[in-house]
């Protein structure tokens, strides 16, 4: 019965009043937890000559502690689709994340935000971890990934990658919201859409971020 009631009582902390759920959490020792329906993992092949890997961005953020960010491309591989496919995250202490994705990340695109030619997009949080945004390669068929990871306490961790499109972004008394689709939307004619738009939104509220 005690359990049962402390996941009841951890399951109504991560919602706010309006039904939204957190998309992570930071634990007593800094460590971040994660939601796993959030994360969809990446259907990569196996290769064997797609390194040395060749580097297409270099990005310093400094927080509690200093990471370095690295957007690189398969060696190879400059007829396929995305901007890089490697993302690598290192601190002082060595590598923290090492993401691959063969269809790779595109820089990033997303209307209504100011980021200049960057491969993410970065929003610091509550507590003083930063977020980074990446958005995948465009495919016809389907909608790109979103890939958000967190940095905080000398870690980096991915909290969602999920096929997102991202319609727009804008800010709200002090929120940030990000619009997004989760289907593509074919027509049976120039009028007609064969199905409707399945709608969700990332907020960022007070420091946190929610998923809807």
């Amino acid at each position: 019965m005690r359990s049962i009631l402390l996941f009841f009582v951890t399951y109504l902390s991560i919602l706010n009043v309006y039904g939204q759920i957190q998309i992570f959490r930071t634990g007593d020792n800094g460590n971040i937890i994660t939601s796993p329906e959030y994360i969809e993992p990446f259907i990569n092949g196996t290769h064997s000559d797609i390194e040395p890997y060749i580097l297409k961005e270099t990005s310093v953020i400094n927080t509690d502690v200093g990471y370095t960010i690295r957007c690189l491309r398969y060696n190879g591989w400059e007829n396929e689709t995305g901007d890089f496919n490697v993302i690598e995250i290192n601190t002082g202490q060595g590598e923290v994340l090492n993401l691959q994705y063969d269809e790779g990340w595109e820089r990033v695109s997303m209307p209504g935000l100011q980021y200049g030619n960057k491969s993410f997009y970065h929003e610091t949080l509550v507590n003083g971890e930063v977020a980074l945004f990446f958005t995948g390669a465009t495919l016809m068929s389907q909608p790109p990934y979103l890939t958000i990871i967190i940095l905080a306490h000398g870690r980096a961790c991915l909290v969602f990658n999920k096929r997102m499109i991202v319609n727009n972004v804008v800010r709200e008394n002090g929120d940030l919201l990000f619009n997004l689709q989760e289907n593509v939307i074919e027509w049976t004619d120039e009028y007609t859409p064969a199905d409707d738009a399945v709608l969700h939104t990332i907020s960022i509220k007070n420091g946190l971020m929610y998923f809807e």
